[in-house]
């Protein structure tokens, strides 16, 4: 029997209350079997990919957006990138943040990018 939507929310719900007490592993279990069985669900796949970063695993989130063009999954993306030091990617997608989605979190990660690559990259946007 199939998922239903409300299933999977439901334990997505449970998955956002274990990382916001920190429990990211118990976090990333339950999420990973949410990709596995809503595969086009993009709050768990953003959710997970969170998760991972939070773990300190970005070369992980980075595998869930291959060739993704949602603005908060290239987000998610340009950070896993920054943690990964991708100088190039990360300013790559930091252009398309800035023509697409120059919101808050755009720019923290341009700040972020800008503290970790000390070199006259601005020009975000």
């Amino acid at each position: 029997m199939p998922w239903t939507r409300e299933d999977v929310y439901l334990v997505a719900e449970r998955a956002s209350q274990l990382s916001r007490q920190g429990r990211y592993r118990e976090s990333a279990i339950l999420l990973e079997g949410l990709v596995a069985v809503a595969p086009a669900d993009s709050y768990c796949r953003n959710a997970l990919a969170r998760v991972y970063l939070a773990l300190g695993l970005p070369d992980r989130a980075l595998d869930l957006y291959t060739g993704t063009l949602d603005a908060e999954a290239r987000e998610v993306r340009t950070e896993a990138l920054l943690q990964l030091n991708r100088r190039d990617e990360a300013v790559k997608e930091l252009h398309w943040l800035a023509t697409y989605s120059p919101g808050p979190r755009f720019r923290r990660l341009r700040i972020l990018a800008e503290s970790s690559f000390p070199a006259p990259s601005s020009n975000f946007g």
